[in-house]
Parts: C-alpha cells; sequence; structure tokens
C-alpha cells in the first residue's frame, strides 16, 4: 500500500517507536521496498526504511522474510545489469547499486 509522505513518516516514527506489531512492520518494509522499487516511493526514503532493521536490531523473522525477497531481487537485478553492460550513467545502474551498496552495509552490521 501508498501512503502519501507524510503518512510514511508518521508510520516511520511508529515503527522507530516500537509501538508496531511484528506483522505491521514485516507489512510496512514489504510496502516500502516495493513503492521504491516500482519509483512511486524515494528510493532515499524507502532504503531509510530497510535501515530500520539494523537500528533497532530486528530479530523477528516474520518481519526479515520480505525483506529477503526484496535482497534477492536487488541480487538478480544487480546481475541482470551486470549481464547487460548497463553503462554507469544510466538510472537502473544508480537504482539497482544504491539499493546492493545499503545491503551490503546492513548484512554486514548483523
Amino acid at each position: 500500500m501508498n501512503y502519501d509522505i507524510k503518512n510514511w513518516q508518521l508510520l516511520k516514527h511508529a515503527y522507530e517507536k516500537g509501538v508496531l506489531p511484528e506483522t505491521v512492520r514485516a507489512q510496512l518494509l514489504d510496502d516500502a521496498l516495493f513503492m521504491g522499487r516500482k519509483g512511486l516511493l524515494d528510493h532515499e526514503f524507502s532504503l531509510d526504511m530497510m535501515n530500520l532493521l539494523r537500528i533497532h536490531r530486528e530479530d523477528q523473522y516474520v518481519v526479515w522474510r520480505p525483506v529477503f525477497r526484496h535482497l534477492k531481487y536487488i541480487h538478480e537485478m544487480t546481475k541482470e545489469a551486470n549481464d547487460m553492460k548497463v553503462s554507469e550513467g544510466t538510472s537502473l545502474h544508480f537504482k539497482v547499486g544504491d539499493y546492493f551498496l545499503v545491503c551490503c552495509n546492513f548484512l554486514e552490521d548483523i
């Protein structure tokens, strides 16, 4: 589900405060990453939502499961972009590259 940016920020704040149940956290992350991937939500905000997992040391599998699906997609897009020899100047390269770098940094901290 997509929201306007004000509601996304309110939902992010609720996540930060720890008041959301795990199923809601999972759906919120899934929605944010999907909307970011489709260009319907600012990529930086989308990645910042994923960063909440690290900041809050998320340990619930149900929350991680949709994130793993998005990480798999990012991995596949990176391989595809590499296979297509996408030039550094294309938006696809930057989009995949941004997600990939954040994911790598994120996973190192776990």
